[in-house]
């Protein structure tokens, strides 16, 4: 009778001991459901909504903690408090029934011993649980706080970096300059406006007439008809260049010819090449010749060469400029400040109000007219490729032997206008 009651008691502790093993293996599931949890995403923009996200994180993260803590205590309080109350009341029937029966008692005791040490097993494996429990949050909260680090990181390189921008905002008062790629001047057909700043990300406007209607542009704006443009750039920082007035005469008077604009002379006109001889754009200018064949080559395209008010005429423009493209000196413009010559008409910004191009720099060019000093010589105009602010519309030399040949010196052509 006493037996079946043993062996009852025996499978009661294993239903326990398994119980607990179930119990083992849910808390392990719960804890790698936990440790897979990916952290959540915070923004770098706000650093009060990072510290929130990470209260509310961690306010969860101390409950499930609480909620598995306060679960393995239980187990630890109830489950092998009673397994080992158990073991002991089976402890002492063994003895008795060792005694009685005249069993070895050392058998029941390992017996016993093999279920304590088994009971012990769950035991050590519950306080693994807590610890790898306690690991997680400490893991997790250290995860946090380095996304807490980072971010805050973040927001000091982006309070560093506008702190930067407002000084530089502050330090650079310097407006922008700009380029216009269509030059003041007449044009005998429709033309497009392109203007260039010097800086990156500015801003261009243009006001048609006056100021007083400016608007952005980003295209190139048709010229169709004549009158006056307005233009300016604004740079990123918000300095703006002043206002710069470029006009456009449109004529239908073009009564030259291929590459030859008229130019007006007192009571008459004169048809002046556009371009340096051979007046072809993109070609390199003839230099290395003489003044006297300079004047055969003109004849016999069927003109002449320029004489010295001619060619100054064609310069100067209509308002008597010091140079072809205003009133002062600007080395961006022509080929007057560089090693060698120029393709002829590469310059877009050295053209002159009536259509030539490259009157200063690029070539010393010969005229038909004498020196008044030395009339032997004839003049020489318009300056060379190293010559800077001296390559201007009233530059001129006599200092060249007519007979000889150059190579900074070269001609273009002139004839009536019929």
């Amino acid at each position: 009778m006493t037996e079946p009651k043993t062996r009852k008691r025996s499978n009661t502790s294993i239903i326990l001991v398994i119980l607990a093993l179930l119990l083992l293996f849910l808390i392990q599931w719960k804890l790698k459901t936990i440790l897979e949890l990916n952290p959540s995403e915070t923004g770098t923009a706000d650093s009060l909504q990072i510290q929130d996200s990470i209260r509310r994180t961690g306010a969860l993260w101390r409950a499930d903690s609480l909620r598995l803590v306060d679960s393995v205590r239980r187990v630890d309080s109830v489950r092998v408090a009673d397994s080992l109350a158990r073991l002991e009341i089976m402890r002492r029937q063994a003895d008795s029934l060792a005694l009685s029966r005249g069993r070895s008692r050392g058998e029941f005791a390992a017996m016993w011993k093999a279920r304590e040490d088994s009971l012990q097993a769950v035991k050590d494996s519950l306080v693994k649980v807590q610890d790898s429990l306690d690991f997680a949050e400490n893991t997790r909260l250290a995860e946090l706080a380095k996304h807490l680090e980072d971010s805050v990181r973040t927001v000091d390189s982006l309070q560093r970096a506008d702190s930067i921008a407002l000084v530089l905002r502050n330090a650079d008062k310097t407006p922008p300059q700009g380029d216009i790629l269509l030059p003041s001047g007449r044009y005998y057909e429709d033309q497009a406006l392109r203007i260039a700043c010097k800086e990156p990300k500015c801003q261009v406007f243009v006001s048609v007439g006056d100021t007083s209607n400016p608007r952005q542009i980003k295209d190139p704006l048709p010229i169709t008809k004549s009158g006056k443009v307005w233009w300016r750039v604004v740079d990123s920082l918000g300095n703006a260049g002043a206002w710069q007035l470029a006009e456009y005469d449109l004529a239908t008077d073009q009564r030259c010819g291929k590459n030859a604009y008229p130019v007006p002379l007192g009571k008459r006109t004169v048809c002046i090449d556009v371009f340096e001889y051979p007046n072809r754009a993109e070609e390199l200018p003839k230099d290395m010749v003489t003044q006297e064949e300079a004047s055969r080559l003109c004849a016999k395209d069927g003109k002449r060469l320029c004489t010295l008010e001619e060619w100054q005429s064609g310069c100067h423009g209509k308002d008597k400029s010091k140079y072809p493209y205003g009133g002062r000196y600007d080395q961006t413009r022509c080929a007057t400040a560089q090693a060698k010559v120029e393709r002829v008409g590469r310059k877009e910004g050295c053209r002159s109000w009536w259509g030539m191009f490259d009157m200063a720099g690029n070539l010393w060019e010969w005229t038909s007219t004498p020196n008044a000093v030395r009339p032997a010589f004839f003049d020489v105009a318009g300056g060379s490729w190293n010559t800077q602010d001296e390559s201007a519309c009233t530059s001129t030399k006599f200092s060249f032997y007519p007979q000889n040949q150059y190579p900074f010196v070269g001609f273009r052509c002139c004839v009536d206008s019929k």
